[in-house]
Order: C-alpha cells, then sequence, then structure tokens
C-alpha cells in the first residue's frame, strides 16, 4: 500500500509526470488495438486464419474491432496533444480541448460510415 500511496504522492507533486503516464497508457492501449485489428483484417481479406476460429468468426471480429480502433486512435490522440501541449505550452491548456474538439468530430464521421449501413 505504501508504493501506491508513493505513486499518487509524486504524479500529485508533479503534472507533467501524470502526463507522460497517461500518454504512456493511450500509447500501449491503442497499440494492443491496432495490432489485433490489423491482424483480424489480414486473417479477413489474406484467409489467414487458426483452425480453431472460422472465417466469419475473424471477419465479425475485425468488425467490432474497428469501433474499437477509432475510440481508442481519438483517446490517443487527445493524450498526445495533452502531452505536447504541457511540454510546450504549459500556459494555454485550451489547446488540448480544441485538438479534443477536432478529434471526436473525426471520430465521429469515422464511426458514422461504420456504424450507419446497420440504421438503413
Amino acid at each position: 500500500m505504501l508504493k501506491i500511496k508513493d505513486i499518487h504522492d509524486r504524479l500529485l507533486k508533479d503534472p507533467a509526470e501524470y502526463s507522460g503516464f497517461a500518454f504512456l497508457v493511450a500509447e500501449r492501449v491503442f497499440l494492443i488495438v491496432a495490432t489485433a485489428y490489423f491482424f483480424s483484417l489480414l486473417g479477413t481479406i489474406g484467409g489467414f486464419y487458426l483452425s480453431w476460429i472460422s472465417t466469419a468468426t475473424i471477419s465479425m471480429l475485425t468488425y467490432h474491432l474497428y469501433s474499437l480502433l477509432i475510440i481508442s486512435t481519438v483517446w490517443f490522440g487527445f493524450a498526445w496533444s495533452e502531452y505536447l501541449v504541457y511540454i510546450y505550452a504549459p500556459t494555454r491548456r485550451y489547446l488540448s480541448f480544441a485538438a479534443l474538439g477536432f478529434l471526436v468530430i473525426i471520430g465521429i464521421a469515422g464511426l458514422y460510415a461504420h456504424i450507419s449501413p446497420i440504421f438503413l
């Protein structure tokens, strides 16, 4: 428990460390989701599949991983912009929220293009 308290105190003392930590978490989640998505995409398009997973299952997995890819991309972009703003322009914190607004608009467009055939 002392280790968790030490980490918590360190993050509260130095906000730059918190920003860097959030960026690293977002980066790793994005890399895991992107790897899973493109691996399943290769399985769907290229015909590479494991013997215990059918091609239909892989294509369904690819379809659902696309939504996660868009969401993790928006999260990674926001964490990256927040990190850059904190490092290079700490007095202009509003720039990270402007980037979030831009990324959310792009993310909604990507998700709408993905989900809209369901509603037609």
